[in-house]
Parts: C-alpha cells; structure tokens; sequence
C-alpha cells in the first residue's frame, strides 16, 4: 500500500497447512511399515514491511514478522511398539532418533538503512529475533532393540549355541528413562503399546521428562559498502556480526552447567566485479566468513531424551578430569540398557540370552527390568564450550557473451566448514590405559579391552559375533560425547552455456566437478567415527561427493505464426546426469569392542570405500494453452518422469555382515561380490521412481 509519495507498506499473511501422510521415519530402503509416520506441519507468518524514501540519497526499510510453526509425527499402524533395528538395514517400530512434536513461534524486527553518496552505496542493518520452542524428545521410545544380522534371524552362533539364543536376540536392548526413575523399579506399563507411547501410570513421568521448552534470541548487525571505483568495476566489502543467546540450563531442566553463548562471530566478507571486452565478458570473485546457527537439533538428544545421569571414568580424554568444568550438567531423560547383574561377580554383563528373553518380556507384558539390572547408554556427553559451525568460502567466475544469444561461463567455488558437530563413542580401553597395549584383529584393526595387560584379553570373537566389550566404564554401555570437530572441504569447478529465450527456445547447460571430503556428513548413529582415539581415520569422501554431475534444461514454444492445429504449444525437458555416490561397508555389529555397533566397517576398509550407481534421468513435458474466451483459458499438459525408465539404484545393501572380508573385496554396486554374513550384499536397497505419466489441466480466469 502507497501511504504517501515517500513511504510505503506492504502487509503479508501466509499460512501453510500440510497433511503429509506416510512419512519416512527411517533411513530410505530399511523402513518397515511401522517406521512411517503421518507428518501434519501448520505454518502461519503475519509479515508487514516498511519502506521510508527520506531523500535520493537515503533510505530506510522496516521489516517486522511474527511465526508460528507446528510440526508432529504421529505413528502409523504398529509404530507405537519396540523399534527393531539392524545397522544400515532394518528399521521398524517406535521412535529411534527423532522428535515427536516440535512448536515454535518467533518475532522479528529488523532496521535497514541504505545511504548512498558519489560511488559509494553504504548499509547498515540490524535484527533481533526472540524464538520460543517446545518439543519432545522420546528416543528409543518405548523400547529398541539393536540386532546383528546373525543375531535376527538366528544365525550361528545365536542359534542355541549361545544359551538362550534363537531368532529375535538382541545384542543390545534400550530404552528411554526420565531421571527421576534412575534406579526405581519402573511399573510396567500398559502391554498394549497401541494405547500410547508411554501408556501406563509413569505416563506423566515419561511425558514431563522427554518434554522441554525453552526460548532463544538472535540479534545480528552488518555494515556493507559498495564501492563503483570505475564504470566496469565495483567492491564490495562488508562485515556481519551475529549472536544466539542460547536458553538457560534451568529451562531445560538440566542439573549442572550449560553451554555458554558464543560471542566470537565476527564475519568479514569481500566481492568484486569486473567488466571486459565492452561489457560481454564479466569476471566475479569474493572470499568470507560465515557463521552458522547454533546446532540446536543436532545435539537436543544431549540435552533431552539421551542424557546422561552420573559422570563417567574415561581415561583418555582429559576433558573427564574436571567433567563438571568441561562438560554440561544432567538431562532429566536418558537411554538405559539391559544387562546381566548375575553372571560376573561385580559387574553387568549383556548377555545375548539375557537380552532376549528381557526383550520379550517387555514386549509381550510391558514389563521393565529390575534396576540393578540396567547400564546407562548416554547419547550423550556434550562439551560445554560449544562454538557455532564456522566456514570460510571463496569464488570466482568468468562469463562471456558469445555472438548475440549465448553466454558461456566458468567458474571455481571452495568451502572449508569447521567447528561441525561430531558424535564420538568413548566407552574403550586400552590396559594401562595406553593405546598401543590394545589387541588387534586379524585383519590388523585394534580392539578396546580393559584387561590389565595385552595377554589378558580375550581373543578376537568367532566369524559373526559382537567383539567382547573392553569398556573404560564398566558400568556403561556405549557412550557418546559431541564435540565442534567436524569439518569439511568442498571444491567444484563448472563450465555452463546458456542461452536466453529468443527465437522460440533457451536452454541452459551445466557441468559440475566437484570433491566433498569430510570425517562425518550428518548427525546420526551410522556417521560416528569409528576410533574415539583417532577421528582423523574416517577422513574419506563425504556421503554427499559426487564427483561428475551434468544438468540441461531446455524450453520451446511452437511460433504464434504456424497453423492452428501445432501453434501454443511447449514443450521443455530437463535432464540431470550425475556419476555415483560412495557408501561405507559396515560390519552390522562391534567389532572394535566399544560397544557401539552402528558405524564399524570391515577390516580396516576405509570409509566410503564401495562404489554405488550413477544415476541419469530424463523429465519432459509438453503443454498447450487453450483460450475459451478472451479472459478464460486452460492448459492442458502431459509430463513424463524418467522419461528412460531407467533403474536408478539410490542406496545399497552395504552390511557385510562379518569383521572381515571372507574372499574378494567388493568394490563398487554391480561387481556380484556378496558375503557369506549377509548374502543380500550388495543388492538395491532403495531406488528413485520408476517412469511416471502425469497428466493435468489447468483453467484461468
């Protein structure tokens, strides 16, 4: 709206409401039916902006924004039962690593000035931005239980062998605890999972300790100037300054310390711009800094759901010298898991007999084991000095005009991202405490033992089985600890034509290189390095490296001029053609003895080391515009979604199923390589969509 000459309003209202039914709750290709979930997401902004011309030179602008979002995941048919997980190949059941609800609401108000005097444009800005959030945190809720392959399906040696084995035994068992129960006999809860996640008469309990609300505020300035230092070049130099006031302990009912706010986001950024050859050729270039966010849902488990209750013995790290310095405190939920108190005289040992019949107890009766019988399984520890990711990023490009229509360009980008969240699980030892004393393999990999010394170990377990546990802390299952020491590198160089639409047709084409390396892609249990000791060991391609990709989109229109019957016609095709990703060849189980089964490979196969499959496919469309009157048309069109009906293989089976390689290496998807662990190997576990016919019709009035 036009209030006067000088100033001007708009006001916005969006609202989005989504119904999404049949959400993936699992990694794509491992998902049973009741990992799915129904997703409704309501998202409402009331956005009003205000921009004051105070004279040629000077303007401001106004903005203000209020938010409110809500997001939930509701179970689908049996997804209220124990979760059942095999590594990197079966998921099913209740909630394993995610929220079951997530509300926010958030306020805005942002002041910009824009001043601009001879060549040089100047602005200023500033914002501040309140969020509250409320969410719950029920993971491994309301039971998980982690299988091996062999373990499963019953396998040798879980076939009888081991005393109390047979299909279904778990070689861990978990579960979500609040604090408060922490060594109480829980009641058990309603056998009849379906009636709730918590159903029983600790509901309230569980609901109170896995639910948090909490607020956080972000204020940020910058100052920019753009400097035309001459007809064909310009600068610009800038320099941002953010800061999240993160939530206090208090508000997320944390006993002992919280991470402190960040103060040290100071980003300085340059640009140029050159023109050439009377303005047919233009070469672009910039370095800076960047912040990011703070990682908020990347380490909410530490906080919620996954805590921890007591402090751990951990000889290695130095951080659990002084662990209330150097840690934060206590979450008011945590993961538990089963053992058996009776076997070893003074410790508690998980027993793969015990584990099932525990498992099925609390399967088939809802009850929970004794408390005597438990280990905490923290998810974990997190430091408490926590800097926001970091990342310093450069470009530079050459474009040139060739002929009338036709531009082709060239172009460099490089990232280096530090200071990236990374889980790494610390629950080994070494006798004495001095890693080289520490067994090895056959394969040459080293193993935690917590012996007194290397000839007290116990040898390497038989083809298929867990390695025994050597943990620092006899008293804790797998534990893991959340440090900033995460990176990544990113380098791509492209080659791009393009041409504009004229004569009836564009077209723009697009060849990537690029290398992603990095120790961990995301946040989840697979992407946890290996070795505690040594992170910098699972330094390989990233999960995201795809090293050749080609893309082509091109749009005609038939001519205003041609016959009736072929004129108003479009048709456009976009094709995309990228080389393969590459996947780690996991074990299914711990083979280096620190409890955690999740991210440990074969032998000492590096990470990323199995070739998946390209993939390459073609979308067309054709559509024709139809006017019934002056004012009323329609559209008909008919699309085709690859096109090719190529099998495009999206994830492997990639669980060998033993510690070693029992014959050839596998290399890459295709190579008919299989294992004698797992004879599924190597076989599609997930792939894109076949060929797709869409066909619609559109009317405007």
């Amino acid at each position: 709206n036009v209030l006067s000459d000088k100033t001007f309003l708009n006001i916005t209202y969006l609202f989005n409401d989504s119904r999404k039914k049949n959400a993936r709750g699992a990694a794509p290709g491992e998902g049973l039916p009741s990992s799915y979930r129904d997703n409704p997401v309501r998202d409402q902004t009331l956005y009003a902006n205000l921009i004051h011309v105070f004279n040629h030179g000077l303007t401001s602008e106004t903005l203000l924004q209020y938010g409110r979002r809500l997001f939930n995941l509701e179970p689908k048919g049996l997804g209220f039962e124990p979760a059942l997980g095999i590594s990197d190949l079966l998921s099913s059941g209740g909630f394993v690593g995610s929220v079951r609800f997530y509300r926010e609401q958030h306020f805005q108000i942002a002041q910009n000035l824009t001043y601009t005097r001879g060549d040089h444009t100047l602005k200023f800005g500033g914002e501040l931005q309140p969020v509250w959030t409320s969410t719950q945190v029920p993971l491994f809720s309301p039971g998980f239980g982690i299988f091996s392959p062999q373990s499963f399906f019953g396998a040798f040696p879980f076939d009888g062998t081991i005393p109390g084995t047979g299909p279904g035994t778990p070689v861990a068992y978990l579960f979500l605890e609040p604090r408060s129960l922490f060594g109480q006999q829980i009641p058990n809860r309603d056998p009849n999972f379906q009636n709730g996640l918590y159903a029983g008469p600790s509901e309230q309990v569980f609901n109170d300790a896995t639910s948090v609300s909490y607020r956080h505020m972000l204020w940020s300035g910058y100052m920019q100037d753009q400097w035309r230092a001459r007809s064909n070049l310009s600068f610009t130099f800038g320099l941002r300054y953010d800061v999240d006031n993160l939530p206090s302990g208090s508000e997320l009912k944390q006993i002992g310390g919280f991470h402190p706010t960040n103060y040290n986001n100071i980003q300085p950024r340059a640009s140029f711009a050159y023109a050439f050859n009377g303005g047919k050729g233009v070469v672009r270039g910039g370095f800076g800094l960047f912040d990011g966010p703070f990682v908020y849902s990347d380490i909410l488990v530490s906080w919620v759901g996954a805590s921890e209750f007591s402090y751990m013995n951990q000889p290695f790290l130095p951080e659990f010298k002084n662990p209330s310095q150097n840690l934060i405190g206590f979450g008011p939920s945590g993961a538990v898991g089963v053992c058996d108190p009776n076997l070893v005289p003074g410790a508690c040992i998980p027993f793969p007999g015990t584990l099932r019949a525990d498992f099925m107890n609390f399967a088939s009766s809802g009850a929970y084991p004794a408390p005597n019988a438990l280990q905490q399984f923290p998810l974990g520890y997190a430091q408490k000095k926590f800097n926001q990711p970091f990342s310093e990023q450069a470009s530079l490009e050459v474009e040139h005009q060739i002929g009338k229509d036709f531009y082709v360009s060239l172009g460099y980008q490089w990232m280096h991202a530090s200071r990236l969240p990374v889980y790494t699980s610390i629950n080994g030892d070494c006798p004495g405490h001095v890693e080289a004393n520490c067994p090895k393999l056959p394969s040459g990999k080293e193993y935690f033992c917590n012996a007194p010394t290397t000839a007290a170990c116990p040898p390497p377990s038989p083809p298929g089985v867990p390695t025994t546990a050597g943990p620092a802390d006899p008293t804790f299952g797998f534990v893991l600890y959340v440090k900033p020491i995460g990176f990544s590198l990113y380098n791509a160089g492209t080659l791009s034509l393009r041409k504009p639409f004229s004569h009836h047709y564009n077209f723009l084409a697009n060849y990537t290189w690029s290398k992603s390396i990095d120790i961990a892609t995301t946040v989840n249990l697979p992407n946890t390095p290996e070795n505690y000791l040594h992170p910098e060991f699972d330094r390989a391609l990233g999960d995201n490296d795809v090293r050749h990709r080609f893309t082509l989109a091109f749009l005609t229109e038939s001519p205003k001029e041609w016959p009736i019957v072929v004129r108003d016609f479009k048709f456009s095709l976009l094709s995309s053609l990228q080389s393969a990703r590459w996947f780690s060849i996991n074990a299914g189980f711990d083979t280096n003895g620190d409890g955690f089964p999740f991210p440990d490979r074969v032998g000492t196969s590096a990470r990323n080391s199995y070739k998946g499959d390209p993939f390459y496919n073609v979308d067309v469309r054709l559509q024709r515009e139809i006017p019934f009157t002056e004012r009323v048309k329609g559209e008909a069109s008919v699309e085709v979604f690859n096109l090719l009906n190529r099998p495009n293989v999206l994830d492997v089976d990639h669980v060998y199923g033993l510690a070693d390689f029992a014959g050839p290496v596998p290399k890459e998807f295709g190579d008919h390589i299989s294992s004698p662990g797992n004879p599924t190997f190597g076989s599609p576990k997930f792939a894109a969509e076949a060929r797709q016919l869409q066909l619609s019709f559109r009317i405007t009035f």
